[in-house]
């Protein structure tokens, strides 16, 4: 598989164009879609269905998810962090729902059968310490990798993960409360069939 991140930017034929000139072996061709940052539904499943039709592969959104509240549980700010930012479904456990069962939906009705499913990105990323602790927190962001990366990880990412590491910015878009309780959106997985 191989892995590409935005489809509301790129014209993902580009890639599998190079791809196959370079003799890329590869069955599955990945795609991340956060509908906060990549669009619509409908590109995305256009651009899925480009890869099918022209290059005759199979495709998957391999990172997607949504926000469930706008609260932070741990301190480090979070990739939703208001209304205004969540524009396309409430953010709700129904909200977190809807979004899911609408990527799936537009992932299954990919030409040719060829799409494989949806996974969410990060569903158990839950949160360690509370917010009010934010700097005994950070400590045991770095001592045990808890959250988004170490401060080992700057060496090769240093303009993200140098910068952005310690706790967890998804708290709020996964599928379980701050408390480890499963949140209702996570049947949805289930629910679709």
């Amino acid at each position: 598989a191989v892995h590409f991140t935005n489809p509301n930017r790129a014209n993902y034929t580009t890639f599998a164009g190079y791809l196959q000139t370079y003799g890329v072996d590869y069955d599955v061709f990945a795609s991340s879609y956060y509908a906060f940052w990549h669009g619509t539904l409908a590109n995305l499943k256009s651009e899925l269905n480009k890869i099918v039709n022209q290059y005759g592969k199979k495709v998957i959104v391999a990172e997607t998810s949504w926000a469930y509240t706008l609260d932070d549980a741990d301190g480090h700010p979070n990739v939703i962090r208001t209304a205004a930012a969540a524009t396309q479904y409430p953010v709700s456990v129904q909200g977190q729902s809807r979004a899911l069962r609408d990527v799936i939906a537009a992932v299954s009705e990919v030409d040719q059968d060829a799409g494989l499913g949806v996974y969410y990105w990060e569903p158990a990323w839950l949160p360690v310490g509370p917010p009010s602790a934010l700097e005994a927190n950070k400590v045991l962001w770095e001592r045990d990798g808890s959250g988004w990366a170490s401060a080992a990880a700057s060496e090769y990412d240093p303009a993200d993960a140098g910068v952005y590491f310690g706790g967890s910015a998804w708290d709020n878009q996964a599928l379980f409360a701050a408390d480890g309780t499963p949140l209702s959106s996570l049947s949805t997985f289930e629910w679709v069939y």
